[in-house]
């Protein structure tokens, strides 16, 4: 039992879902998928894929991945956020 104090947790799904409705609520993202987090004492991990249009430049995509983590974070400012950028074609 001791054991599962140690692990990691996930987030509730209420609040990873709507992490990614403010990942995908960021103009020009296409979607937000594949999110996952785990709680460890007060820090929240944070990862997800976002779709962007593959015509983006790569600063154009840096800055919309950006977003994404601020849009999170404004919300759960305990959250650690690493966003991916997936080319839609």
């Amino acid at each position: 039992e001791s054991a599962s104090v140690l692990m990691d947790e996930e987030l509730p799904l209420e609040t990873s879902e709507r992490m990614l409705q403010l990942a995908q609520n960021v103009p020009g993202v296409l979607g937000a998928h594949d999110l996952r987090t785990r709680m460890s004492g007060t820090h929240w991990f944070v990862q997800l894929h976002l779709d962007l249009p593959a015509s983006l430049t790569l600063q154009q995509a840096h800055d919309l991945c950006e977003a994404a983590e601020l849009a999170i974070r404004a919300e759960f400012p305990r959250a650690e956020v690493l966003v991916h950028a997936d080319p839609q074609h």
